[in-house]
Parts: C-alpha cells; sequence; structure tokens
C-alpha cells in the first residue's frame, strides 16, 4: 500500500475515533494552550471565519466577533485559539507569521500545518549549524542571509499540551515516539524514514495511539 492511501486510511480512521468521542470543549476563544486544556475560554463568543487566498499558508482564515464581546486587537493579539464546532483555529499572527488563524481541524495531541516561516526556528537550524561549522562569522552571515531569505513553506507541529511549536523533523519524531515502543521499532525499520510522507504517517500514528 503506497503512504498516501496508508496516510489516507490513519486520517479516516483517526476521524471515525475522535468523532466517536463525547465533544465537551466550549466553543469560543482561549488566552493559552493552558487554558485550552482546562476547557476554560476567555470569551464564549460566536466567531466569523473568513477564508483567505494564500498560497503560502493553507486553511488561512480571517476572523470576526458576531458580537460585541471581543474586538480585532483583542482577536489579533491576546488570543491564542479559537475553538468552534469541533474544530481549533491557531493565531498565527502570535507566532510571528501573517494576521489571521490556521484551521487545525479535529482537537488532538500533535497538530500538523504548513506556514511560512517563524523567525525563532527558521535561525534555530542554519545559525546554530553555521555557529558550530565556521564560529562567530559564520553565525552573522547565516543570521543576515535569514533575515532576508524567503521560504515558502515550512512543515510545524503543534503540541496542544504544551503550545510548543515545532518543526516536523526526524529528530522531533523520534523525541515523541519514546514512550510508543512498538511504533519506535517500526519507524527505526522505515528506509526513508526522514521523508515527509514517513514522518507526517507516523504523526498521525502517534495521534490515533494518544486518543
Amino acid at each position: 500500500m503506497s503512504y498516501l492511501k496508508v496516510l489516507i486510511a490513519l486520517i479516516v480512521l483517526y476521524n471515525v475515533k475522535a468523532n466517536s468521542q463525547i465533544d465537551t470543549i466550549k466553543n469560543g476563544a482561549y488566552r493559552t494552550s493552558i487554558d485550552f486544556n482546562r476547557n476554560s475560554p476567555l470569551i464564549e463568543a460566536q466567531f466569523n471565519f473568513e477564508k483567505i487566498k494564500n498560497r503560502k499558508i493553507t486553511e488561512h482564515f480571517k476572523v470576526s466577533s458576531l458580537n460585541n464581546e471581543s474586538n480585532h486587537t483583542l482577536i489579533s493579539k491576546s488570543i491564542w485559539g479559537i475553538y468552534k464546532n469541533g474544530n481549533l483555529f491557531l493565531n498565527i499572527e502570535r507566532l510571528g507569521m501573517k494576521r489571521g488563524y490556521i484551521k487545525l481541524g479535529k482537537v488532538q495531541k500533535y497538530y500538523y500545518f504548513k506556514g511560512i516561516p517563524m523567525k525563532s526556528i527558521q535561525r534555530q537550524s542554519r545559525e546554530l549549524d553555521a555557529l558550530y561549522y565556521y564560529g562567530l562569522s559564520g553565525y552573522a552571515i547565516a543570521s543576515t542571509r535569514t533575515s532576508i531569505e524567503e521560504i515558502d513553506q515550512v512543515h510545524y507541529v503543534l503540541d496542544s499540551k504544551s503550545g510548543m511549536i515545532n518543526l516536523l523533523t526526524k529528530n522531533y519524531i523520534l523525541h515523541i515516539l519514546q514512550p510508543y515502543d512498538d511504533l519506535m521499532r517500526e519507524y527505526q525499520k522505515e528506509i526513508d524514514n526522514d521523508s515527509f510522507e514517513v514522518l507526517l504517517r507516523y504523526l498521525y500514528m502517534i495521534n490515533f495511539k494518544h486518543n
């Protein structure tokens, strides 16, 4: 079976399992991931989501409030995420991306999404590698290049429990596979275990195990 078919099967199976659970999460805007996990929204208001056409950011939405409980500044600056009818929307302006929210979908442990590079993560690999291989002068050059170079899309993972954003990489998958010995053994047998398809497949498998 191809990677794509396996991935689709995992997604369908996960959604069936998730939809079979009673949804008790309150609709509304959450200030932090901690508040989201506590099911304690800052605002239990109704929000409207308008799709934005964006080649670099998939599932990008402009958000507005349907009542007077929240204003534009609050929505863009103070809210971590908005939950509406079974879907979580992440505020990407707070991540240093564009104004608006990314639709992450059904509630799960780890969310995958594509977006533009966050400065902190974008510099994480390049600048540290340059510092290691070329010293301080290399670090300065890499830092300058990073600030001006444009990368179309980056693969991210959000840990919904901690609120931490990470790159979808082999090292990260190895880290979150640690509690799952069976999956770890299978992953280490994969020939192309650093390929995007394999990484994403195991991310879904971890989510399925966790729920």
